[in-house]
Parts: structure tokens; C-alpha cells; sequence
């Protein structure tokens, strides 16, 4: 059996062969085989499977496929040989699974029981017998005249002559409503509506017993009223049209004589985009989050003219409405709906809202107490305002879970210790759940407390709700009315839906708002709440009813719509993006700003593998790795080296393996040839700094990052742990340690792919150094867990390099992110803790090696004992500080032979307990110009003395120097001192050296080794930044600081 579309898995060989050969059983004599009839794809597939392939899962076409080639039998025969085959395969002992989503399992567990329990609700099992004749109508051209609303040419008569000529519903002129109101809302702060349509909705909705109009004067989109107090306000209607203060007194004056109440809504405070007018900074100014939204930009709090705008502009609704029975001041569904826009907002004041704190908390409790003295001294009464519902967002359903698990007692404390905020208003209107509905599974937020009264739009939203039948309209309205708490009104939504002369844009009309409305209106008498209606007989009454005030080819539908729900969330996804730029453009600038390149998949794969080998190993010390000496001797060193006594405790080199472009065979190859044969202790190894991170660690592969493979032919990655276990092999033969050197909280640009480096770009392409990591993620104490074990374990020795402590230099980055002048990172608790993970792996402070920092300060919390001073330009010593022991460094390929030697004797006699000569070049040509080797060996001789010395503070002249360096460098055998020509000696006896024991800088010093620096920097910059588009907002739409708004 073939596939015609496939599956994310197939069944194990076993099944699949068991399953087809006990289906060829069942089906024997039936000619259909396992598809009754080929799969023809219709025109709807075709258009899915091209235009929209992308945004159907595949679970939809398996459902497609199912349904069309399967007959009940065929289907039935399927699932009898899968359960048999299943039966058999466990009887065996085989291991099998059943395969997801397979054709043969229609639909899943979870979608069957959510649609049974639907079904069930409705009171209907099976699609409407008449569906087929609904897909006909709705498949007609939707023409101007079927919408009873606009009036056309040959329709002249006046809105007076409509209300007589129209009947009343149920032939009465009044009915008891179930209710107090019984309304619709008209959404005007998206769409315009023309006063001849207002009139003509309002004489509908009066011979339809309605008797309130809840009409939204303000979202994102416009702000539809031209007030006198505030006419600025409307100066950028998306419409380009908006109602005078004397039309809407017009239209309220109208409705009033029709028993109609029109209660205004100004949405606030979020959704508010349309705000901006020409006040400045009156809206929150987060440019990106307008653009990629538009919805729930909140009002700025902070504005100081806020509290004056807001009594102006509500003090004039309220009379505009003639102090209208209800007031609707908006709200959001979810509190956090602006979260994200407040904390762009923070980020552009350098103010880091921590992660534990919710801004949009902090938020809605300052609305609220603002809100409430504006209406305090407008004397609006406080019972009179609705407020829309606040139900519970994503993460407070994740605290529900969390708390669901734990003991009764908890949950209650909890819940009495909470506080929840005291939201204005007297009134909710519902438009996710039912008041007081639930127990534990209601999804209000518990963050508020429900107000005392309700207005329910729940599941009578007619333009986002399914496109649900007459009867299951009427069905929902009388669930709403026998709720044990009686809403105050039933209020119809209609949010987004416009009305057009062009009927492909009238929404009002493609979901055919009228006729469903009369479907509420049935329900909503008390006399048709006593009654139990059958679904024959409503429709009976449905259809009369509807067609004495309606068209026909409105009634005919039964309720649905005219249009598919597919073509009209397809026509509204359109409209709203439309929206959505035309606020962006209106609003805000397009900029560039340079930021670091997503690491979301690197910093995943470093989170899992730090946290993989910390909970493998944290309790245990590390077994190091073993030194494999072939040839189980030590190496023997030559006799004039075996005569330099050295007068430090601990002398080495440092190759600087982050800077240096090299090939990693390379690195062993100078150790032996050059480096070992001068009998040094240590070998530090500069693996991570600003520029690099070198080593390809074996759980951490993708931190390694270096620009070798760019640079250097056929190497195609960074070294792997196992080259580092050859040159540690090699050390050993020599009595070298090995020490590792990296920097981990600041001067860790070299981290980039472990996505944990703090965010400035802008500082990282301009300067490159002073990059710290984020230490105060506890996410990556894990990941420098698994890195220093790492390196422990291959290098083993007795010392560990942790780099720098630049913790001031490192500011710049942190103040690019976002740190206020007055705070500091933790660099002193990520310290601590740094010291914890060591002790468990074993290292000492004692042991610990660091690099004194600009400021010349050991700070007191600083991981390691041994401060390391590095090599000062122009021959300088470093300041220091005797109280602590230290290392002190000599750069090799500053300046002439003969200086090295000199400046290494003055270092010595600093007494440090360590000198290190640092390369920081790694290539050959380098090394075989500046004659790498009489370099080391002037080092070597600048902190030894003689065997059988009488004084050791004896300093040769540059005569005796250059007699010892090449006696020195013929029996190391050098390949500088087997020149023809003796290129050595004529070397060192060119240089020319400076009288005076103060100064022991060169005449001509050698051209300085070029360092690749700054080609790191530009390598990386481009291969770790990118400039990406953002938004600023127009001047003309932020409060600039001597700004004061003139108040109405």
C-alpha cells in the first residue's frame, strides 16, 4: 500500500507486513481494494496544496484524503485488520507502536472528544441536512441590494417611511426582554459608518425589540470623533472620516426616540495607537512593537498632560451621549498584552526591567488609581463604567498548573495571601467566559476581582465566532439567559466589521449580521425563554419572522453567513495588515541599527550541554587525562642549557593561540623545536579572549569560534580536544605543565556562539575587546562548568589561567545594553559562585592565575590568588603590588634581542614567583623573520645565571651577550645559527643599543609582528552582526523635555 501523501513515520516492518497481509484477508473479494475510489483533488486542494501548501498541516490533507477515498465499510474493514495485526504483534512480544496521524485513524483522540463534546453541547451529532442546499447559496454573487442597510438608487424612500412600512418582530410593538438591554456593538474606531446607514440600523434594531447600541469611538485604528475639546485627536483617521460632536448628538437624540440607548466605548488604556494624534508622547513611543503589531500600544503614564487630556476628552463624550446610562472605558483581555511594549520602552531609558517582574502589572495598578481620580472629578459615578473582561494570560495558567500539583492547604494560603487589584468600574462585559461560571476551570485572571455586575458578549460574536446556524444562536442566547447569575445586557459583537458599498467589503453583510440578529432577538423574550422550542419549529418561526423584515436571500441561510468563514478571516487578515502599516507609516521612522546575529540555536545546544555535563559529573573530582611517553624517558637537555640556573620559580612562554593564525600541527611543532629544548616549566596556552574561543570541546563543540578557517587553506575547523592530548604528550617528555588561559565574565568576546554574551554590537565592531558574558544568567554557570572540566581534564597541571577582570573597561558593553549609571553588574556574586564550581573540580585559589586589570585593583571577591601583570610597551615595569604573589610578562617580539635579555634581568629582580615570555604570533614566517629562537634564548638568559657564578646580578655587555647567544643557539641546534653567511651573528651585532643603564630601548627596534587584531575584528563583526531594521518614532509623536501640551 502506497501513500499518496506522507507520513512523518512508517510502521515497523513487523506491523506494516502483519497489518497488510491480515487486511488482504478481510478484504478478499472486494474489487475496491484498500480505496474504494481514486483520489481526484478538487480545485479547493489544488489552491491549498499551491498558494497556501505552507500553512496547512499535514494532518489536513490526511484528513482529506480519509474522507474522500474511504467508504464506511472500506474504512471500518482498515481499522479491523490494524487492531488484529496489533492483537498478533503483542501476542509475539513485538515490540510496535501505532504510527500518528496514519489515514486510517481519522482523527486524533484528543479532536474527537473536543468535537463530541461540542456536538453534545448543540445538541446535534451530524452536520444540518440542508448543508449542501447552505454551500449552494453561499456560493452565490453577494450583490449590493441584499443589504437592507444601505439605501440604493431605486430605494428612495426616507428613513421615516422605513420605520412605518417595517413590521414589528412577532407582530409586537413591545416585548419583556430577559434582560435590561439587549444590544449590538458597532465598531467606528475601525470603520466609518454614514448617518443614513446609522438610522436605518437603529429603526432594524427597534422592530427587532433591541434597545442598546454599544458603539466604539476608539481603537488602535481611529479615533472617530472630532471633539471641540481635543480635535487633534482625529487629525489621522485611517477613514479619513469622523463624526462631529452634533452627529453624534443627532444620532443619540434619533436612537432616543427609538427606545435606543447608544452607550459610547473610548478604549483604554492600550490599543490606543490612534491616540497619537498631534499630541506628542501621549502613547507609549515602542516604534518596533507598533510595527510588528499596532494593537495594545498603551497611553504613557508618564505624560504630564495625561490626566487633563483624559478629563477633557471623556468630560465632553459624557455630554456629547447626554450622561449616558453606561460608560465603556475598554481594557485589554489579557493584562500582558502590552508587556513587551513596555519593556522596549524601558530599554531605550537604559532601565532593565528584571525577569521576575512583570511590567504590565506595575502598569494596569497606576492606570487604575489614575483613572479612577479622573472620573472622581468628573462625578461620573464609578458603577456606571464597564470595563472589558481581564482573563488569564499564558503564564498564569503556567502558575495554575504549577500550583494544581501541590497541596490543598498551599493552593488556599496561597490564594488568601494573594492581593489582587481593584480594577475601576461596576460592570464586566464578558467575551471569553460566562460570569461566575466555573470553578477551577474558569480562566478569569486572578489577578483581578470580577465587578459586580455583567454584560455578556460570549459566543455572540458574530464576527470571529464560528459561523454557527439560527438555531444554535438561539440555543447560546437562552444558555446566557438561564446563567444562575442574569447578565445586565446581551450584547452582540461585531468588532471589525464594516459596512461598504462595494458588498466584497462589507463585512456587516457577509456575515449576514441582520439575520442572526433576529435569531437573538427570539430567544431574548421571556416568553420565549418559558418555551421549549424544537429545532423543526424554530426554524419554522425562524424563517417567518426573518422574513418579514428581511430579504429573502439573507433568511434563506438559516443564519450562516454569505460568505465562508475562509474567505472572510482571509479578507480581514488583509484589511488588518493594512492597518497595521498605514499606523506604522503614520507613526514612526525606518532605521538601521546594527545588532548581533540570532544565536538561538547555539546558546539551546551550550544550555544542553553545560546542563548535561553538570548533572553528570558535579559530584565527582574530574580523572585527568593520562600522558602516553612512548619512549618512558624524559627529554635531556643540552649542556650549556643544563649550566643556566634560573633565579624565578616558575618561568614559561605564552602562545597566544586566540590572535595568532596558525595551523594546529604548527603549535606542536614550535613547542618542540623551539620552546622545550630551553627547559621553561610552563606552556600557557591562550585559548579565549576577546577574539576567539579556540578549542572544540567534546559537549560543547559549537562554542569553538575563530576566523583560522577562513583564513588559512584547508582547515575546516577549530582543534579538537584530542590535538590538545598530543601536545600535552609532548609537554610531558619535557617536564612542561601545560596552563590553560581563558577569560569568562569579561574579555569574553570569544563566546559569541555560546549566545550568552551581552548585547553591544555597536562596541563590539568599533573597539572588539571589553565583551563580557551575561553572568547573571544562571544559565551559564553550567556551560563554564563543563569548560573548565573540559580543560581540567585534558591539561591536568597544577596552575589554571582565568584570564581577565576587567570589570570596569567591560561597563561600556553593559551601558550599550542597557545598565543605568547608577548600577553595577554582579561581577562579585558571579565570582562566588565561579569559586564554588572550581572547588568541585578540585582547583584552589591558590592556583588560580588572573590578570591584573586597568584599574591596578585586586578586588576582594576575585576568583584567584596569583596576579598575572602583562608586558608593558616601551621597556616600563608594572606597578607592583607586593603583598600578593605575581607573575610578570616580557613580549618577545617588541623589541631587539639584546633588550629582552636586559628587561627580563630588571623583572627578575621584582622577585615575582613566575616570568613568562608571551608570543603572540604564531606564524612561521614571523617567527624565522624576528629569529624567534636567539629571542627565546636572551629570555632564557635574562632570568638565569651561570652554574658556579660568583654574582648573578652580573649583567653581560652587548659583546659577551652575543658570544654566549650563539654558543647557546649551535648546541640547540637552530636553524637561525646554520645561515650561510652568519645571518645570527650580523644580526646581533646590528643592533644598536643606547648608552645609559635607564634606558634599554633600541636605536631602530625591529617592525613590530603584525598581530591580527584588527582583522579578527572585522572578520568577526561581519560574521557575528548584521543591521537589522527597526523603527524610531516620528519627532512629531514624542514628548521632547521642553514640551508642555495645551490643554482643553
Amino acid at each position: 500500500m502506497t501513500r499518496s501523501i506522507g507520513s512523518r513515520r512508517r510502521l515497523p516492518l513487523v506491523l506494516s507486513a502483519t497489518l497488510i497481509a491480515v487486511a488482504s484477508r478481510l478484504l478478499v473479494g472486494s474489487s475496491s481494494g484498500l480505496f474504494v475510489q481514486a483520489y481526484q483533488p478538487t480545485e479547493e486542494d489544488e489552491e491549498t496544496r499551491g498558494a497556501n501548501k505552507k500553512d496547512i498541516h499535514h494532518a489536513e490533507f490526511r484528513r482529506r484524503l480519509v474522507h474522500k477515498t474511504l467508504d464506511p465499510k472500506s474504512r471500518a474493514n482498515i481499522l479491523a485488520a490494524h487492531e488484529l495485526a496489533m492483537a498478533q504483534a503483542k501476542a509475539e512480544g513485538k515490540f510496535l507502536y501505532e504510527e500518528r496521524d496514519d489515514p486510517f485513524q481519522v482523527m486524533s483522540g484528543e479532536t474527537m472528544k473536543r468535537q463530541d463534546a461540542q456536538a453534545k453541547k448543540d445538541g446535534s451529532t451530524s452536520p444540518p441536512k440542508d448543508a449542501h442546499i447552505i454551500e449552494q447559496l453561499q456560493s452565490r454573487t453577494v450583490t449590493r441590494g441584499m443589504d437592507p442597510l444601505i439605501q440604493t438608487e431605486k430605494d428612495d424612500e426616507n428613513v421615516e417611511a422605513l420605520d412605518k412600512k417595517l413590521p414589528w418582530l412577532s407582530n409586537k410593538e413591545s416585548v419583556h426582554l430577559a434582560v435590561d438591554y439587549l444590544g449590538v456593538t458597532v465598531d467606528a474606531g475601525r470603520h466609518y459608518f454614514p448617518m443614513s446607514w446609522w438610522k436605518r440600523l437603529i429603526v432594524y434594531l427597534h422592530k427587532m425589540h433591541y434597545n442598546l447600541i454599544h458603539l466604539r469611538l476608539a481603537d488602535e485604528e481611529n479615533f472617530a470623533v472630532r471633539l471641540d475639546s481635543y480635535p487633534q485627536l482625529a487629525a489621522a483617521a485611517i477613514s479619513n472620516k469622523t463624526y462631529s460632536p452634533a452627529e453624534l448628538k443627532e444620532l443619540v437624540a434619533f436612537a432616543k426616540q427609538h427606545h435606543i440607548t447608544i452607550i459610547p466605548e473610548l478604549q483604554m488604556p492600550v490599543r490606543t495607537t490612534s491616540w497619537a494624534g498631534a499630541v506628542p508622547g501621549l502613547i507609549m513611543p515602542c516604534a518596533n512593537f507598533i510595527c510588528e503589531t499596532s494593537h495594545y500600544v498603551p497611553l504613557n503614564l508618564d505624560h504630564p498632560d495625561l490626566p487633563a487630556i483624559l478629563e477633557g476628552v471623556l468630560k465632553e463624550v459624557i455630554a456629547i451621549f447626554g450622561n449616558p446610562s453606561m460608560l465603556h472605558l475598554g481594557g485589554a483581555l489579557f493584562m500582558d498584552e502590552a508587556k513587551e511594549c513596555l519593556r522596549e520602552v524601558a530599554k531605550q531609558k537604559k532601565k532593565e526591567v528584571p525577569v521576575e517582574e512583570d511590567p504590565a502589572t506595575i502598569y494596569w495598578i497606576k492606570w487604575e488609581g489614575l483613572i479612577r481620580e479622573v472620573l472622581k472629578r468628573l462625578g461620573y459615578p464609578e458603577k456606571k463604567v464597564i470595563r472589558t473582561q481581564h482573563v488569564a494570560s499564558v503564564d498564569d495558567e503556567k502558575e495554575e498548573s504549577v500550583s494544581s500539583t501541590k497541596a490543598t492547604e498551599d493552593t488556599n494560603k496561597a490564594k488568601e495571601e494573594s492581593k489582587p487589584i481593584q480594577r475601576v468600574g461596576g460592570i464586566e462585559h464578558y467575551w471569553m467566559t460566562f460570569p461566575q461560571d466555573g470553578n477551577s476551570n474558569n480562566i478569569n485572571s486572578k489577578n483581578w476581582v470580577p465587578l459586580p455586575e455583567s454584560i455578556v458578549s460570549t459566543g455572540l460574536d458574530f464576527a470571529l465566532d464560528d459561523d454557527d446556524s439560527a438555531w444554535k444562536i438561539y440555543k447560546h442566547t437562552q444558555q446566557v439567559l438561564e446563567l444562575s447569575v442574569k447578565p445586565k445586557a446581551i450584547l452582540v459583537g461585531t468588532m471589525h466589521l464594516s459596512t461598504n458599498l462595494l458588498p466584497q467589503q462589507n463585512l456587516w453583510l457577509q456575515r449576514n449580521v441582520l439575520a442572526r440578529l433576529v435569531a437573538v432577538s427570539m430567544a431574548a423574550t421571556e416568553e420565549a425563554n418559558k418555551k421549549e422550542l424544537s429545532e423543526f419549529n424554530f426554524e419554522l418561526s425562524y424563517q417567518r419572522e426573518c422574513l418579514s423584515l428581511l430579504p429573502k436571500a439573507l433568511c434563506e441561510l438559516k443564519g450562516h453567513t454569505l460568505v465562508s468563514r475562509r474567505s472572510f478571516l482571509g479578507l480581514l487578515s488583509k484589511r488588518s495588515q493594512d492597518w497595521r502599516q498605514a499606523i506604522c507609516r503614520r507613526l514612526t521612522l525606518e532605521t538601521s541599527e546594527i545588532s548581533f546575529q540570532p544565536a538561538v540555536h547555539a546558546r539551546a545546544s551550550a544550555i544542553a550541554g553545560g546542563n548535561d555535563v553538570f548533572g553528570k559529573f558535579f559530584h565527582r573530582l574530574p580523572e585527568f587525562y593520562q600522558p602516553n611517553n612512548e619512549r618512558g624517558c624524559k627529554k635531556v637537555l643540552v649542556d650549556p642549557v643544563k649550566a643556566l640556573k634560573q633565579k624565578v620559580e616558575k618561568t614559561g612562554v605564552i602562545l597566544d593561540m586566540a590572535n595568532s593564525l596558525a595551523y594546529p600541527r604548527l603549535v606542536k611543532t614550535l613547542f618542540v623545536d623551539f620552546i622545550a629544548p630551553l627547559g621553561m616549566d610552563w606552556l600557557q596556552l591562550r585559548l579565549s579572549d576577546d577574539f576567539a574561543f579556540v578549542p572544540q570541546l567534546e559537549y560543547n563543540s559549537l562554542l569553538a569560534q575563530s576566523m583560522w578557517t577562513d583564513e588559512l587553506p584547508g582547515l575546516t575547523e577549530a582543534p579538537k580536544i584530542k590535538f590538545f592530548h598530543r601536545l600535552v604528550n609532548a609537554a610531558n617528555e619535557w617536564g612542561v605543565d601545560i596552563i590553560p588561559e581563558i577569560s569568562i565574565s569579561t574579555n569574553a568576546g570569544g563566546w559569541i556562539n555560546g549566545g550568552f554574551l551581552v548585547q553591544c554590537p555597536k562596541l563590539f565592531c568599533k573597539d572588539g575587546t571589553g565583551i563580557p558574558n551575561n553572568i547573571q544568567d544562571p544559565l551559564f554557570l553550567p556551560l563554564v562548568y563543563d569548560v573548565i572540566r573540559e580543560l581540567r581534564v585534558t591539561f591536568g597541571g597544577s596552575y589554571f589561567h582565568l584570564g581577565t577582570d576587567e570589570r570596569v573597561d567591560n561597563l561600556k558593553c553593559f551601558e550599550e545594553n542597557g545598565l543605568k549609571d547608577d548600577e553595577d553588574p554582579p561581577f562579585g556574586e558571579f565570582e562566588r559562585n565561579l569559586q564554588k564550581l572550581l572547588a568541585m573540580l578540585g582547583i584552589e585559589p591558590e592556583s588560580v592565575i588572573r590578570y591584573d586589570n586597568e584599574e591596578q585593583l585586586t578586588y576582594k571577591d576575585r576568583v584567584g590568588k596569583i596576579t598575572h601583570y602583562r608586558a608593558v610597551p616601551g621597556g616600563d615595569m608594572p606597578d607592583i603590588r607586593e603583598e600578593e604573589p605575581f607573575v610578570v610578562t616580557v613580549d618577545l617580539l617588541e623589541s631587539n634581542i639584546y633588550s629582552i635579555y636586559k628587561r627580563t634581568r630588571k623583572l627578575v629582580g621584582l622577585k615575582p614567583m613566575g616570568i613568562m615570555g608571551e608570543i603572540r604570533s604564531l606564524d612561521q614566517e614571523v617567527w624565522k623573520q624576528q629569529y624567534m629562537g636567539l629571542r627565546l634564548i636572551a629570555f632564557k638568559m635574562g632570568f638565569s645565571e651561570w652554574e658556579g657564578e660568583q654574582s648573578g646580578d652580573e649583567e653581560l655587555d652587548h659583546k659577551e651577550f652575543i658570544k654566549e647567544v650563539l654558543r647557546i643557539c649551535t648546541a640547540l641546534n637552530y636553524s637561525e645559527c646554520k645561515e650561510e653567511g652568519g645571518g645570527a651573528e650580523k644580526l646581533l651585532k646590528s643592533e644598536k643599543i643606547k648608552e645609559g643603564d635607564d634606558d634599554d630601548a633600541v636605536d631602530s627596534a625591529p617592525e613590530t609582528y603584525p598581530i591580527a587584531t584588527q582583522k579578527f575584528r572585522n572578520a568577526l563583526c561581519t560574521k557575528h552582526t548584521r543591521f537589522r531594521k527597526s523603527k524610531r518614532m516620528k519627532d512629531e509623536f514624542v514628548l521632547q523635555a521642553d514640551q508642555v501640551v495645551k490643554t482643553g
